[in-house]
């Protein structure tokens, strides 16, 4: 048998396979051309500051009740995501065997995962075992199993890998199970046929028809997204505390995080280390790489930080305090951080002014600190600019402006930026302009 591929390896063979000649099949007749109108697009995006006062759901508890975690687990292994090695993977698989045979659908399409592509922290596949779970799946209407099924029997993936014949080359009836796919939300099923329909692989160039399924799969991603960034301190981009909010264009790849690399930064943080108390205030309120999520220890943590003078902790401590309701502690940290030069201080005014918490509600002066944040090169406050132009809150109303501020935040890789900017001019509300070139830079003055 031939050496099984990395997860990493895998994602990629699932690309190159799909974009394949031999991943080409008829799937129909394109969607019908549909008039965009700025107020549906308006509807479609309703772009929003990304910073909340609202509790998210996961802080009401960490961990569902009843021993029920591995349905966030099976979540996503289903959609075809790694899970952090720091988590119990064979715990979880033994769980999702057990709500298996219970007939439960959601588990048998991630054990079917699990099985057929593997997991990084565990390599072991079985492949009749995968495609039995996921055979089960499909027939019982699971989305994402469909989706899965569907690739296999269009690529003959298996066949070509494995030489295993368990699941027959169909191409008509993988193009089936794609559409039902997508119709029932899978995220992958609507990029696949997107981009068919984009490119014409095996069907007529259709814009209109790529168009909804790829704004489909954008706004199933943004949701996805918006669970993530809740759980960082700025509700900002799903990563912990090596995210860059300044500008930059590549943003660093995250690290998958073992054990005795958070007991080392613990270990630093009790002894009063700066960053390792940064860290572990990160890791505690983002739940990530096996630390539990709780929000008194990353509180616990920025303070100390805070307490030795550190712009970022004060920052980060009067971001956690406001989440908390706590506004006369939050200012005042946010206060020192801002005069300290940090960013997200200034950012952190801007939100205690949009909401009345703690400082007077003022959309003029939530603008001014945004913008403030925003020119030294605060990731998130460009884009809240974006917002705040579009809706005219603190600034006079302009969709040109709104559009320049979220092509510059787009291009330097902020997600929620990149969903409105692919549609094409013409759907574009009047005056809006096309974005920018990749690689080309802005003032940020213009925002």
């Amino acid at each position: 048998m031939k050496a099984a591929p990395s997860g990493r390896g895998v994602a990629r063979l699932l690309l190159v396979l799909l974009a394949s000649r031999r991943a080409a099949c008829l799937l129909g007749t394109p969607a019908p051309q549909a008039e965009i109108t700025p107020d549906a697009v308006n509807r479609v995006l309703k772009p929003a500051i990304t910073f909340s006062l609202a509790t998210p759901p996961e802080a009401a508890a960490t961990r569902p009740e009843g021993g029920e975690d591995w349905r966030r687990q099976a979540r996503v292994v289903a959609g075809l995501q790694q899970l952090e090695c720091t988590e119990d993977v064979v715990g979880a698989q033994f769980a999702m065997l057990d709500a298996a045979e219970r007939d439960d659908p959601l588990a048998m399409a991630a054990l079917g995962s699990m099985f057929i592509l593997g997991q990084e922290c565990t390599r072991k596949r079985n492949l009749t075992w995968g495609v039995h779970w996921l055979s089960r799946a499909v027939e019982l209407g699971q989305p994402d199993a469909q989706a899965l099924m569907a690739f296999l029997q269009i690529s003959d993936a298996l066949n070509d890998l494995y030489n295993y014949t368990g699941v027959p080359h169909d191409r008509p009836g993988g193009l089936k199970l794609l559409e039902r796919a997508a119709a029932g939300g899978s995220t992958f099923a609507n990029m696949a046929l997107g981009y068919r329909y984009a490119m014409g692989v095996g069907v007529p160039e259709s814009s209109a028809a790529a168009g909804a399924f790829y704004e489909n799969a954008a706004m199933s991603a943004a949701e996805w997204l918006d669970g993530r960034r809740r759980r960082t301190v700025e509700q900002a981009n799903p990563v912990d505390s090596e995210h860059l909010t300044l500008l930059a264009r590549r943003m660093p790849e995250r690290e998958r995080m073992d054990a005795p690399s958070i007991e080392y930064i613990d270990y630093c943080a009790h002894i009063g280390d700066l960053q390792g108390q940064l860290g572990m205030g990160h890791l505690f309120h983002a739940g990530q790489h096996g630390v539990p999520r709780d929000e008194r220890a990353a509180e616990h943590w920025f303070c100390s930080a805070a307490r030795q003078g550190d712009p970022m902790a004060h920052a980060n401590y009067g971001l956690v305090q406001m989440r908390a309701r706590k506004y006369g502690a939050a200012v005042r940290s946010l206060r020192r951080a801002a005069k300290l030069g940090d960013p997200s201080g200034w950012a952190g005014l801007g939100y205690a002014h949009l909401y009345g918490a703690g400082l007077p509600q003022s959309d003029a002066m939530a603008a001014r600190a945004v913008v403030a944040a925003a020119r030294v090169g605060h990731l998130d406050s460009i884009y809240n600019m974006g917002v705040l132009a579009l809706q005219g809150r603190g600034m006079d109303a302009s969709v040109r402006k709104a559009f320049h501020c979220f092509s510059v935040a787009a291009e330097f890789s902020h997600p929620h930026a990149q969903v409105p900017l692919p549609l094409p001019a013409a759907s574009l509300p009047s005056g809006a302009s096309a974005p920018l070139p990749s690689g080309a830079s802005a003032p940020l003055r213009r925002c």
